[in-house]
This record gives C-alpha cells, structure tokens and sequence, in this order.
C-alpha cells in the first residue's frame, strides 16, 4: 500500500484486492469520513494498460452518471498521476465478493435468487445502453451484509453499437471458469450472451457448492463444456479443424457436472439454469427475459419490465489513439474531479 498515491484527502486501510490489471484498498475520504475503494492501475509506457484504463474510466463515468442501476458499483473520484503514470478510481467500499462468501457461507436457494436476480438488473440497464461487461464472475459481485448486489470492474468492459448483434473481439476475456463456448473455440464474434453465459455458471456454482467447469488448461475448459452439452466433432459451430480433429480422437467422458446439478436442483431453478447455459449463444435469454422467468417471480420489479435508457454508450478506440494521446484523455478526465465526494 506505501506505493499508494491518491493524494492527501485518502488515508490507506488496507488491500482488499490483488489482480493483474490492478490493486484495491480501502481508504478513508477524510474530508467527508467516508470509507471508499481505490483501484489503482500502473500504465507506465504499456498501451494496452492506457487503454484500458481509459476504458474502465469512460464506462464507470458513464454509468455513474447516468444513474443507471443501483447494483452498478459508482465511481466516486478519479485521480491520475502523469509523474507516476497511476490511474486511481475511487469507487464506492462494499463489504465482500461473492467468491469469498461461497468460501465461508452456506447460501439457501432465496439467497441464490436474491442474489441472481440483482447481477441480471445490473446486466440489464448496462446491455441497453450498448456494454458487455466480459468479466462475469464471483470475484466481481460485491455484496454487503444485507446481500445487496453491486457489480464492479469494468476494466475488460466494451462499448458497443446496440444495432451491432456480435463484435469483433480479443479472445481474452472472461476468467476461464466462467467463459461461454463461444469464445473457446476461437470464434472473434460474440455478443452480450457471453454475460449471461457466466451468470449461469454462478447460478450453478451457488447450487452445487463448487465451480460448474473448473478447467485447468483452456483446451480442459473446453472439454468440460463439449461434455456437459454432449457435444461431438460434428456440431456445426465448430469452425476450427485442429478442434474438430482433437475432438475426433478423444474419448467422450460422462458429464458429473449435470449430474450434480441435476441432483441440487429443482424443476424451476434447472429450467432457468438451462436457458442461460446454451451452447448456442442466440438461444440464451436476455438479462431481461431472465428478469421475468417464473424462477425469479419473488424478487420482481417493476423496472425489469422497463427498457428505458440514456443514450448508449460511445468511446471510438480505433482512431488510431497512441500512448501520448490516451494519457492526455485521462489527464483531462481528472481535471473534471475536485476530490469531493458525495
């Protein structure tokens, strides 16, 4: 935390988080008393760093101010360090993620619908405004002690075109548990299903106590999957011949993941759980279709059934942006916060 630099109005806690884009720790706003996040983002001279930021930055902005959702996690201050070339995102402080609840909680199942049906909310306003989050999972569903839902990071988010079906993508997205198939047969097209993909393997993981495709390599992750869907070397959607010819000289192997869930699961929670986990993505239900299913009937909203929104999401990172122009576009973005927070 000593390499910390947020500026004299934060006093450091502690690390509450550790990754490979960045580090969190909570902090104290002392002009207000206010305990907050702090992500911290090291660019240095790495482009891919730069964009990204600017990225998280841009979204977490846009859906802030837009006031789009209660279960979107606000970004509360931004401060960037041209010396140091950080990037700090203050963000709201919430009390765990669900990855560490599933270690030290036994959820039941009004626990599991509470909880889903909340990141489906978040899902819902950020998809009609044109983003994918693309990093659905345990780790990125903060709770408090009431299990209030609030979804954070959005540094491997994407704005989009909502007229655009799929979009041209990286590979890298998604932790490898949670990844739709989709993306692990190499295709460079994929949509907002990918979302809804990785909320059904967190449905599952509440159900069964334990990851639904726990795999260890990509090509074992994706084993996992062809075996729970029963799939073989002819499914047309496999467009890569290296894959259909690894999946010809395999052995088929007897799904356990259905059968646990099979077995922890009931009629409404299996059907639910199997219109979010398709292998074809246009068959998977919208957040909002998810909103409406009969498994979520206790914890409806009115406001799932609406789809107004502010206007979608635009940043254009194909104009050609180079290092020195994208540090200039947080350099602006940080003049437009005063360090107070409300």
């Amino acid at each position: 935390m000593r390499s910390f630099n947020a500026g004299a109005n934060y006093k450091l806690e502690r690390q509450i988080g550790q990754g490979g884009y960045g580090s969190v720790v909570a902090a104290l706003h002392l002009p207000t008393g206010r305990r907050v996040a702090i992500k911290r983002v090291v660019i240095s001279d790495n482009e891919i760093l730069a964009l990204r930021a600017v990225r998280e930055l841009k979204i977490s902005k846009f859906l802030t101010d837009n006031r789009l959702n209660d279960h979107v996690v606000s970004l509360l201050d931004f401060v960037y360090s041209a010396k140091s070339s950080e990037v700090y995102l203050v963000q709201e402080l919430m009390q765990q993620d669900l990855h560490a609840v599933l270690q030290l909680y036994n959820l039941d199942d009004e626990h599991h619908r509470l909880i889903i049906s909340q990141i489906l909310r978040a899902l819902k306003s950020i998809h009609s405004v044109g983003i994918i989050h693309r990093d659905i999972k345990p780790a990125n569903v903060l709770l408090d002690s009431s299990l209030r839902v609030k979804l954070c990071d959005f540094g491997l988010a994407r704005g989009a075109n909502e007229d655009v079906g799929n979009l041209g993508m990286t590979e890298y997205v998604v932790t490898r548990w949670y990844r739709a198939p989709e993306i692990m047969i190499f295709r460079r097209l994929y949509s907002k299903a990918i979302d809804i993909w990785a909320v059904g393997c967190i449905l599952a993981e509440l159900l069964i106590g334990m990851p639904l495709f726990p795999g260890k390599t990509h090509l074992d992750q994706l084993c996992l999957i062809l075996d729970y869907f029963d799939i073989g070397p002819t499914e047309p959607s496999l467009q890569s011949k290296p894959l259909v010819r690894f999946l010809s000289s395999r052995v088929c192997l007897m799904s356990q993941s259905r059968s646990l869930l099979l077995e922890a699961s009931d009629s409404s929670s299996y059907e639910f759980l199997s219109r979010m986990l398709t292998f074809a993505p246009e068959q998977r239900m919208t957040a909002m279709e998810a909103l409406s299913h009969p498994y979520l009937s206790a914890y409806s909203d009115p406001g799932d059934s609406l789809n107004i929104s502010p206007p979608g999401f635009s940043f254009n990172e194909n104009e050609g942006l180079t290092k020195e122009d994208l540090k200039a576009i947080l350099s602006q973005e940080a003049e437009r916060f005063d360090g107070s927070i409300h």
